[in-house]
């Protein structure tokens, strides 16, 4: 609940919070007379700090004013510009829209539909690893409703969501006892409620080779073509048994692979082949959580849509 004070709604009730991948839509905010934004109990700490921006950035854009070529113009007057830019160009590109909001995605999508522009994602440094492996093997993606409806046994690759994504347990709706999850010893993890540490059987690497290494032989696994004299590590070829078992009768899976698993090309190809792979026991989608500003999950949507199988 919020303090009963003057309050001014600053978006619909309930809002959708962009502050991560898992698009909350079950949470409120509102602002004060005196500029304080109150949020719902549901929004974790991450979403109270999206609303916190996205009102400091209204502010700072009704302050700033529009400009074109430099000077103050009237929002007609760029806006007439803007066209007449993009009616001269023979080859329209849009780019960069990592940092628009899922709003402004939609808008930009049908200006590049109607102006025949071509889209292109800003992919930074930390994302070179996914951008390798989606030229690799490609991408498509799910709605939320989709995977937590039918995804029974969850996957998490140097991920700790209850850190970057709180909610994402109890949006998922993941069990007790349906989680791996394979991780370097310097990622460090925290127990949340929806992902408790027995929810999860964990296997700690000494570095990021070893972790590739264990990825490599789950995949072989999963593949069926381990082979327990290649000298497997014990405590792996439990934890992958176990995993085989689970895979057998789930209808659905859900790999999830952490921030920097996008910041390493050889680590981020092994996990989009896993999924694949996975595949062929049951239906599996990837969810590569990020630590962008924005709702980055559009992402894939957008890179789906670009011509990428």
């Amino acid at each position: 609940g919020m303090k009963e004070l003057a309050l001014l709604p600053i978006s619909r009730s309930p809002a959708v919070c962009r502050g991560c991948t898992l698009l909350c839509d079950d949470v409120t905010s509102a602002i004060s007379e005196r500029g304080e934004i109150h949020c719902s109990e549901q929004c974790c700490a991450r979403g109270i700090d999206w609303f916190r921006r996205e009102a400091a950035a209204e502010r700072q854009s009704v302050a700033s004013g529009i400009r074109c070529g430099g000077e103050p113009a009237t929002q007609g007057a760029a806006i007439q510009r803007a066209e007449e830019m993009i009616l001269a160009a023979r080859s329209p590109l849009i780019c960069g829209l990592t940092s628009a909001s899922l709003a402004e995605q939609q808008a930009l999508v049908k200006l590049a539909l109607q102006t025949g522009a071509v889209i292109d994602l800003d992919w930074h440094a930390p994302q070179t690893g996914n951008l390798v492996a989606l030229q690799h093997t490609g991408r498509i993606t799910a709605t939320l409703g989709q995977v937590s409806a039918q995804a029974d046994l969850c996957l998490l690759i140097e991920a700790a969501p209850e850190r970057t994504h709180p909610r994402m347990g109890e949006r998922f709706a993941w069990q007790r006892s349906s989680g791996w999850r394979f991780r370097t010893d310097d990622l460090s993890v925290e127990s949340a409620p929806g992902l408790e540490a027995p929810a999860l059987t964990e296997l700690v690497c000494s570095s990021a080779d070893e972790l590739n290494d264990l990825i490599w032989w789950l995949r072989a696994f999963v593949r069926g073509i381990g082979d327990p004299a290649q000298q497997c590590p014990p405590g792996w070829k439990e934890a992958f048994d176990q995993f085989l078992v689970a895979v057998r009768t789930a209808r659905g899976g859900a790999v999830g692979g952490g921030a920097a698993v996008a910041g390493q090309p050889a680590l981020a190809l092994q996990v989009q082949q896993l999924a694949r792979e996975l595949n062929e026991r049951c239906k599996a989608w990837l969810l590569l959580a990020s630590e962008d500003r924005n709702a980055a999950g559009a992402e894939s949507v957008l890179t789906w849509s670009t011509g990428f199988p």
